[in-house]
């Protein structure tokens, strides 16, 4: 792969993590989907509806409301944004931000409020 096409596909990866950290209803249904896979419940992935009301995300009846607590001081959305203006700066492989943003498997004590 050569560096252009390197640089283009972490640029496209850190915008597409950008878009997913913005889209409440993706980002909910993730979520949903990592708690049900957790617990082995079988489900069908449009049974994961927008939620009505003060809800984020519908399924079977049950209603979801998420709310995302990060670490003191983070700031997700300038750190994304930060990364971004680097990779598309960068001239060389080394200027490329360290930094990546996996989505990672989440844990119930994740999910699940204190």
């Amino acid at each position: 792969m050569t560096f252009e096409q390197d640089k283009a596909k972490r640029i496209a990866d850190l915008e597409d993590d950008k878009q997913f950290l913005l889209n409440n209803l993706e980002k909910g249904k993730y979520i949903v989907r990592e708690l049900l896979n957790m617990f082995s419940i079988p489900f069908k992935e449009e049974e994961l509806q927008v939620g009505k009301g003060s809800s984020d995300v519908d399924f079977r009846g049950d209603s979801f409301q998420l709310k995302e607590v990060l670490d003191p001081g983070r700031e997700r959305d300038r750190d994304y944004s930060e990364a971004l203006r680097k990779a598309r700066k960068a001239r060389t492989s080394k200027a490329f931000p360290n930094q990546s943003f996996p989505r990672e498997k989440i844990s119930v004590e994740d999910i699940v409020a204190e």
